[in-house]
């Protein structure tokens, strides 16, 4: 339970990103940038990071700062998450695209989780970034508007319920 003058939410900026190597380009930016890796995720199917092994394996290691190679499995439907949680990597989010689906559709607006679903179920990945100031804010959303060639979203995620990013 929070406490009364505890901040009850987190901010992400988020994009969808057609694959991972676009992922590694925008990660790369940002920690040039100075921002520090832990507070960026890579979320998307185990299979379709498996796919991209090698450069799965290169944000692995920026974004944990570790030299673990990630276990991929090229048959999961799996949802993971690189980045945040450095015990384990992969970090499972959900069993499914339906599984997370229904997470999305607790924090976000139905059109905005219903497209961010379709585009994981399609093999797309979503970056996110947790922002702690404006300054991250302007960062991270000047970089993703650069690098992306969708919509970048910031959003408040309630964070009275587990957010398992």
């Amino acid at each position: 339970m929070l406490a009364k003058n505890e901040i009850s939410h987190r901010r992400f900026a988020l994009a969808v990103v057609a694959n991972l190597e676009v992922a590694l380009t925008i990660t790369q930016h940002l920690i040039r940038s100075d921002l520090e890796p832990q507070i960026i995720s890579i979320i998307g199917q185990e299979a379709n990071f498996a796919g991209e092994r090698h450069s799965a394996i290169e944000l692995a290691r920026i974004l944990s700062r570790s030299t673990k190679i990630p276990a991929l499995l090229v048959d999961s439907n799996e949802i993971i998450s690189l980045g945040r949680d450095t015990h384990a990597l992969p970090k499972a989010i959900a069993r499914n695209s339906e599984a997370f689906g229904g997470m999305l559709l607790r924090w976000l607006p139905s059109e905005h989780a219903e497209r961010l679903i379709s585009a994981v179920a399609c093999g797309e990945f979503l970056l996110l970034i947790e922002l702690h100031s404006m300054a991250e804010e302007r960062i991270a959303t000047r970089t993703l508007l650069r690098n992306c060639r969708g919509s970048v979203e910031v959003h408040d995620f309630d964070t009275t319920e587990e957010l398992r990013l």
